[in-house]
């Protein structure tokens, strides 16, 4: 009989072998307890007879639907023993944990809309798909861009340290939310970007303050991760018209820095509104995917209409 259950946060490093073996590299405590412990997430486990067969985790966010504040879950590290059966049947260990989730454990008093989403592989999606367990909310493109040293504004590294960013970082976030409320996406306040990129137990990210060149005005936030001579760009934070700018800093950055190209992972609405500034737009296999138990009102408020970008995700 398969058992269904929510690892405690001293239980989290259960999954570990199963993350190796299925992923390909070892995960570590400090990262399993960045991402579920302490409420901010839920590690659900599918059991038979006391062997591990499968992992789907929750991350939770707030999410502005269309200017409203609702409690979401962000489903993510769904994993199963390559030696399980078929994940493709309906009483599949994948099946029911999942359904599980979507139908039982994530929707909760202070989660009335049921909104459970992620951004698996594509094969991931597809089972989600075949399974009747979610559906796609919007397909993810990569906008990539290259270095222009003359850009018009002012760039400067941002010292975590100096609490002075975190204003900047509330007024960018306000401004953005404000010009988005006919959008869906994801809170980018200050104690968010701390949590997901400052205090982060493993990767480095480099967060950009851009400024216009001669009045030294507020034009938003970057976060790009840096690998070898190529960066990510993880998100903008800023007001819409100031966007440009804000990429005109980063691209400024990859000048000085000697980045010869950055890549942007996003969705519809990010493409649709800084795409003619990127040097090319490239398909990519994901796609965010919205729980199919969401009310169609709800789904027809985020299908294609969701504010996404690779800093979304917990793993980039």
């Amino acid at each position: 009989m398969i058992e269904l259950r929510a690892l405690s946060d001293p239980e989290l490093e259960l999954i570990a072998p199963l993350f190796e073996q299925v992923f390909g590299s070892p995960i570590s405590a400090a990262m399993l307890h960045w991402k579920y412990a302490q409420g901010r997430g839920e590690s659900w486990t599918a059991w038979e007879d006391s062997t591990l067969l499968m992992h789907c985790g929750a991350m939770f966010r707030t999410v502005l639907l269309q200017g409203q504040a609702v409690r979401a879950a962000q489903l993510m590290d769904s994993m199963a023993t390559p030696k399980m059966a078929t994940l493709r049947r309906e009483g599949s260990p994948f099946a029911l944990l999942i359904r599980h989730l979507i139908a039982q454990r994530l929707p909760s008093p202070d989660s009335p809309l049921r909104l459970v989403y992620g951004l698996p592989s594509g094969r991931a999606f597809r089972l989600h798909e075949s399974l009747g367990l979610g559906q796609s909310a919007g397909a993810m493109v990569n906008l990539v861009f290259g270095p222009a040293a003359d850009a018009g504004v002012r760039w400067s590294a941002i010292n975590p340290a100096d609490p002075s960013w975190l204003g900047a970082a509330e007024r960018s976030w306000l401004g953005m939310a404000a010009d988005l409320r006919h959008l869906c996406v994801c809170e980018r306040d200050p104690s968010y970007l701390q949590q997901r990129f400052v205090l982060h137990p493993e990767r480095p990210y480099t967060l950009l303050r851009v400024q216009s060149r001669w009045l030294r005005r507020l034009c938003g936030l970057a976060v790009l991760r840096s690998s070898g001579n190529t960066a990510e760009l993880l998100d903008v934070i800023a007001p819409l018209q100031q966007q440009a700018a804000v990429l005109a800093g980063v691209r400024a950055w990859m000048a000085h820095s000697g980045h010869q190209s950055t890549s942007f992972l996003v969705s519809p609405p990010v493409a649709a509104h800084l795409g003619a500034l990127a040097e090319r737009c490239e398909p990519t296999e994901f796609h965010l995917i919205a729980s199919a138990l969401l009310p169609e009102p709800v789904l027809a408020q985020v299908r294609d209409r969701w504010w996404f970008t690779g800093g979304d995700t917990e793993y980039r």
